[in-house]
């Protein structure tokens, strides 16, 4: 009872929090009672299927000829980021874990324009500077078996992202001079929950489980030609809300680990990292 009052407690702290990354197994890092501290590094290549609200933005014309364009799309986008981060995670009585994450990100969204009439087919939004996001969770075990080989336990984080900026030249693609398309992909986060299990073969942890999750991004999207400009603002969120995970803990020397970690959503993602335990 009291590890489920505890684990309730530390979820509903969570559940304020605004994410995305490795999970890890439901067991906390191990550490030194007196230094109950451990340092990660991690790298993550992710990917995910967006929506927009509505599925194009009409009303948006060639301000100096007589045919209307009307900017279609948006209906699903790849978002693909690359991301590198440093975490910093709290043992609590060698049952639950509290961490938090501080890393940068690029994105790129694929296919997220087009124009009808064949003047642009698609376009890639492309936003390779790496920016800053940030991530918390918690993690905890509320059953393990007697000989330690078996846990269970449930988990949450959130992370929140940086602003993106890319124009498209439609000159360029579509042989309209001076006339440009620009997105900005904007506030965008991410909350996952679930419930993991772990099998520990030696000192070797494999682990996973199912998980619901919920990410969206705001999203606006301004057609300029001269000094004429038309703007339009979006919500965009992933599609589905149900997904799974596996992964891998392989123990090093000093106090060391390596995880690998595959995740599936609306799209595959995978990430690894490096751990030091105090």
């Amino acid at each position: 009872m009291r590890r489920i009052l505890l684990s309730a407690a530390v979820l509903a702290i969570a559940g304020s929090l605004t994410v995305a990354g490795e999970i890890g197994p439901p067991e906390p890092t191990e550490t030194d009672p007196n230094m109950p501290l451990s340092f990660s590094l991690g790298y993550e290549r992710s990917e995910a299927v967006f929506e927009p609200s509505s599925s194009s933005i009409r009303g948006i014309e060639n301000l100096t000829g007589p045919t209307p364009i009307e900017i279609v799309g948006f209906s699903d986008t790849t978002v693909q980021q690359e991301k590198g981060y440093m975490q910093a995670g709290l043992n609590i009585e060698n049952q639950f874990e509290v961490y938090g994450r501080i890393g940068v990100a690029d994105v790129e969204l694929s296919d997220h324009l087009q124009i009808l009439e064949g003047q642009l087919s698609a376009g890639n939004f492309n936003d390779s500077t790496l920016k800053p996001y940030t991530t918390l969770g918690v993690k905890g075990l509320l059953y393990e078996s007697e000989t330690g080989a078996i846990g269970v336990g449930p988990f949450m984080q959130a992370s929140y992202y940086s602003s993106y900026r890319d124009r498209i030249n439609l000159e360029e693609v579509a042989g309209m001079d001076g006339v440009y398309f620009t997105t900005r992909w904007r506030h965008m986060w991410d909350i996952n929950a679930g419930l993991a299990a772990q099998v520990k073969v030696d000192e070797a942890v494999i682990y996973g489980g199912p998980m619901l999750y919920y990410s969206g991004a705001r999203v606006k999207h301004t057609y300029t030609e001269g000094d004429e400009s038309i703007s339009t603002r979006k919500n965009y969120r992933e599609k589905g809300n149900v997904g799974s995970f596996i992964g891998a803990r392989i123990p090093l020397p000093e106090n060391m680990h390596v995880g690998v970690e595959g995740r599936y959503r609306s799209a595959f993602s995978m990430g690894v990292s490096l751990t030091k335990a105090f």
